[in-house]
C-alpha cells in the first residue's frame, strides 16, 4: 500500500532512526547519502538537522524517462552533539 507524499511517514521515520541511533545505540555520528535528484528529501534531511558534508559528483546511473546518465549523492550528517542541541531547543522527542 503507498502512502500520498506529504503525509509526514518519510519525516515520522528520520525522525525515529535519529532516536534510535543517538539515544538507544548511542552513536556518535549518524550519515545518510540522497541523490541530487531527489530534492524533496534533501529538504526534508536539512530540515531535520542534517548538514551536507559533500557530493560524490556523477555516481549513480540514473534513466529517467528514456534518458540515461548519472546523478551525484550527497552525503549529509548529523552528530550527537547536534542533535543533543535539537533535543535542547524541543525540536527533537
Amino acid at each position: 500500500m503507498l502512502q500520498n507524499k506529504g503525509q509526514g511517514l518519510g519525516r515520522a521515520c528520520v525522525r525515529l532512526l535519529k532516536q534510535l541511533a543517538f539515544t538507544q545505540l548511542r552513536a556518535h555520528r549518524f550519515w545518510l547519502d540522497v541523490m541530487s535528484l531527489n530534492e524533496r528529501a534533501h529538504r526534508l534531511y536539512l530540515s531535520e538537522g542534517f548538514v551536507e558534508e559533500g557530493r560524490l559528483r556523477e555516481s549513480v546511473r540514473v534513466n529517467i524517462e528514456g534518458a540515461d546518465g548519472y546523478d551525484s549523492l550527497i552525503v549529509m550528517s548529523m552528530l550527537d552533539r547536534e542533535f543533543q542541541a535539537r533535543r535542547a531547543m524541543a525540536l527533537e522527542d
